[in-house]
């Protein structure tokens, strides 16, 4: 009996690490990706923490962009968050063109997401405080069609017209 649990149990994790991309990855904090680094093809658009211990999203040039989408992936954007007590997170590149990655047990609090390129600055933002700790999981309502009222991808344009000075 306990070997056919162990026998169970190994097959699981191999299947796991397979259908994850994951074989030999690391989630510790400072190996967030690959040898090959923050570019090139990692699921971009899908649910991180389906297969990861942390969340977080893909940065996009089309709202509309398909998972899966590296060429419509943006090369080294990331997002932060910033929360009502002042207080920012800049997420950490992750493995695959124009994906951030956020630690779970980050978001405490309501918060603004701010995409910030691969110079530092700021080319796009939600509306203020415009999400909930609850939504952890960025690509799951940032979809090509977009969900719980969700315009569509994070993307790296300003999408509200608030960095211009707009609305």
């Amino acid at each position: 009996m306990k070997l056919n649990l162990l026998f169970l149990l190994v097959n699981f994790s191999l299947l796991f690490l397979v259908s994850c991309g994951g074989a030999g990855y690391d989630d510790d904090e400072d190996e967030y990706y690959d040898d090959d680094g923050p570019i090139g093809f990692h699921y971009q658009g899908r649910d991180c923490s389906s297969c990861h211990s942390f969340s977080g999203g893909t940065v996009f040039k089309r709202l509309d962009a398909p998972n899966d989408s590296e060429a419509d992936a943006v090369p080294y954007a990331t997002v932060k968050l910033v929360f009502p007590d002042s207080s920012v997170y800049k997420a950490m590149l992750g493995r695959g063109t124009g994906n951030f990655i956020v630690p779970k047990g980050i978001l405490k609090d309501w918060f603004t997401a701010v995409v910030v390129d691969q110079n530092g600055r700021e080319v796009n933002k939600s509306l203020d405080f415009a999400h909930s700790p609850d939504r952890y999981a960025c690509n799951t309502c940032h979809t090509s069609q977009g969900l719980e009222g969700a315009p569509g991808r994070i993307v790296n344009y300003d999408f509200y017209g608030i960095i211009g000075g707009g609305p």
